[in-house]
C-alpha cells in the first residue's frame, strides 16, 4: 500500500519590516507653522523692544529738559537778591561783547541789571531757529557771611579799593566779580590782585576786560564811603550745536565757565511778564522792539516779575517707527521775587 505523505504548502512570508515616517508635504507644513509661530514671537519681542527704546528716549529727553528748567528756575528766584534793580555800571558795549547782544548807539556806560534778555541771539543748526538767552545777576551770599564790606577809599586811576577792617570773614579772591556801591552810583569790577593795607585791585588786565583805567572806569563815578559785595553772574544760552549751557562769569580761575545742562535743544524762547501784566520778548528793547537802538529802555528789566521759558528738545536717536527723532516741548514760568520786593 502506497503511503501518502501529507503535502503542506507554506504561504509566502514578507520579511521586509513596516517603518512609519513623514512625507515631504508634512515636513513643509510643519516648517511653515514653526516659521509663522517663531516670526510672530520675534515680532512681539521686537515691538516690545522698540516701545521700550522709544519710552527710554522720551523719558531721557524730558528729564534733560526738566533738569535744565529746574536750574533756570533756581537762578530766576535768586535774580536781584541783594542787588539793585538799576544794576551796576560796566564799560560801554561790555554787554554786547560778553553776551553777544546788539551794540548800543550811545557812548555811555552799560548797566548790568538783575535780568538781561537776549532775544534771538544764537543760530541753531538742529532747527534753523535763532534761540534766546537769559542772564541773571544776584549777590553771592557765601561772601563775608552774606554782608557787604565797607570801603574807606576808592582810587579810580589805579583801580583800587581800601576795605575798612575786613576781619577774618572777608575772603576776596582774584577773578571774583564785585559790585561797588556808593552814594550816587554802583560799578561792577573783577578783582585782579590783593595788595597790602587791605586793598582790592581792579587793574585793566582782567580776563573779562571790564576794568577800565581812568575816567572811562565805572569806578570813577563811585565815591566813598561805599560798600562792596561779591556777585554771581550767570547766562543760559544754547550753543550752535544744540547744547544748553549755564555760563558762569568770573568767580573762578578763568574768565567764564560753561556747564552743559541738556543736549539736542532745537529752540529756547523766553518771555517776560512785567509788573503791569504785559508780556515782552525783550523789555529793554524799547518801543521799536529792536535792541541796540536809541530808544532802548534797560530800566524796564527792573519791572520784570515773571520769566516764562519754553524749551524744545529732540531725542539723540531716531524713532524706528516714525524715522524721526522724538521731540518734546516744555514751558515753565518762574517768579523773580527779589526784583519785585526790591525797595532800593
Amino acid at each position: 500500500m502506497q503511503s501518502k505523505t501529507p503535502h503542506i504548502q507554506l504561504g509566502k512570508h514578507n520579511c521586509q519590516s513596516q517603518q512609519g515616517g513623514f512625507t515631504i508635504l508634512e515636513l513643509l507644513i510643519a516648517m511653515t507653522m514653526f516659521a509663522i509661530v517663531t516670526g510672530a514671537a520675534f515680532g512681539l519681542m521686537e515691538v516690545a523692544r522698540s516701545d521700550r527704546f522709544t519710552t527710554n528716549q522720551r523719558v531721557e529727553t524730558m528729564q534733560n529738559v526738566r533738569a535744565a528748567l529746574n536750574a533756570i528756575g533756581r537762578d530766576a528766584l535768586n535774580a536781584g537778591f541783594g542787588y539793585s534793580n538799576i544794576g551796576g555800571q560796566l564799560p560801554d558795549d561790555s554787554l554786547a561783547t560778553l553776551l553777544g547782544l546788539p551794540a548800543d548807539t550811545d557812548t555811555s556806560l552799560d548797566r548790568l541789571t538783575p535780568v538781561v534778555a537776549g532775544n534771538n541771539i544764537t543760530a541753531n543748526t538742529l532747527s534753523g531757529i535763532n534761540t534766546d538767552q537769559l542772564t541773571f545777576v544776584f549777590q553771592d551770599e557765601s561772601f563775608n557771611n552774606g554782608t557787604t564790606l565797607s570801603i574807606d577809599e576808592i582810587i579810580p586811576p589805579s583801580g583800587q579799593l581800601r576795605i575798612r577792617d575786613p576781619g577774618t570773614n572777608a575772603v576776596c579772591r582774584i577773578n571774583d566779580l564785585y559790585i561797588i556801591t556808593g552814594q550816587n552810583a554802583s560799578a561792577i569790577g573783577m578783582a585782579t590782585n590783593m595788595s597790602a593795607n587791605n586793598k582790592i585791585v581792579f587793574a585793566a588786565s582782567d580776563p573779562l576786560n571790564i576794568n577800565q583805567p581812568g575816567a572811562s572806569s565805572p569806578l570813577s563815578n563811585v565815591t566813598a564811603p561805599a560798600s562792596v559785595s561779591r556777585i554771581s553772574w550767570v547766562t543760559y544760552r544754547v550753543l550752535n550745536d544744540g547744547t544748553l549751557v549755564r555760563t558762569v562769569y568770573g568767580n573762578s580761575a578763568t574768565a567764564l565757565q560753561d556747564m552743559p545742562l541738556a543736549y539736542g535743544i532745537r529752540d529756547m524762547q523766553v518771555q517776560y511778564v512785567l509788573v503791569d501784566g504785559t508780556i515782552s520778548d525783550d523789555p529793554g528793547a524799547g518801543p521799536d522792539l529792536t535792541a541796540g537802538t536809541a530808544d532802548d529802555t534797560p530800566s524796564n528789566f527792573g519791572n520784570v516779575r515773571q520769566v516764562r521759558v519754553t524749551i524744545n528738545a529732540r531725542s539723540p536717536e531716531i524713532d524706528r517707527r516714525t524715522n524721526q527723532p522724538f521731540q518734546v516741548t516744555l514751558t515753565s514760568t518762574f517768579n523773580t521775587r527779589n526784583i519785585g520786593y526790591d525797595a532800593r
